[in-house]
């Protein structure tokens, strides 16, 4: 029987990732105001890949529009942002960036007051 203690050691040891699987990284909504870090590797089991926002991300009209294939992750960005970039530039991991938005479509809140969808469909309150 497992401990919390060792339960815990193993879940770590699990999610561990060398550098050179890693394929792309961003920051959401942005670098400067990251909420949420992504990146994208080749390490995890190919089968696994088309698990939860993988779907999407690995999906046919991704491939073709030059995603890379491989496991998704998300983590909150409680860590210095400049430094995360750097380490992932020096161990040539690729940035993306969500396509350039043409048109914002102007949303309104329950109370009435109004937004934009920006890049990435995150609401701000001027126009892009």
């Amino acid at each position: 029987m497992k401990t919390d203690a060792s339960a815990q050691s193993a879940d770590v040891s699990e999610n561990r990732w060398s550098y050179d699987s890693f394929v792309n990284y961003d920051f959401f909504p942005s670098e400067q105001v990251p909420i949420l870090i992504y990146f994208k590797e080749t390490q995890t089991p190919q089968e696994k890949w088309g698990v939860g926002p993988g779907a999407l991300a690995n999906a046919p009209e991704a491939l073709s529009r030059g995603a890379v294939p491989g496991q998704v992750h998300f983590f909150p960005a409680v860590g210095n942002v400049k430094q995360l970039k750097a380490g992932f530039e020096s161990h040539n991991c690729a940035a993306i960036r969500a396509p350039e938005v043409k048109h914002v479509k102007k949303v309104t809140g329950s109370g009435g007051s109004g937004g934009f969808l920006g890049p990435g469909g995150f609401m701000n309150t001027k126009r892009d």
